[in-house]
């Protein structure tokens, strides 16, 4: 889960998202992103958000299915 509300921890989550994705032990599960606190006003828009996680560069590169 990721804080809309956040984009600095966003980025950070976007790190730890690699190191989950690459990890063997994890290489059959299945993941789930949520952009959590997005009804905040002062919240970023979805192609923000998936700027800021590199959405498309992980979905091309993923070995796995991810939805958002």
């Amino acid at each position: 889960m990721a804080d809309a509300s956040n984009p600095t921890q966003l980025s950070a989550s976007c790190a730890q998202l690699l190191g989950l994705l690459s990890a063997e032990q994890l290489e059959e599960a299945s993941v789930l992103i949520l952009f959590n606190k997005i009804d905040l006003p002062c919240y970023m828009t979805i192609e923000e958000m998936k700027s800021l996680i590199r959405l498309l560069d992980l979905t091309a590169c993923a070995k796995r299915n991810i939805t958002t």
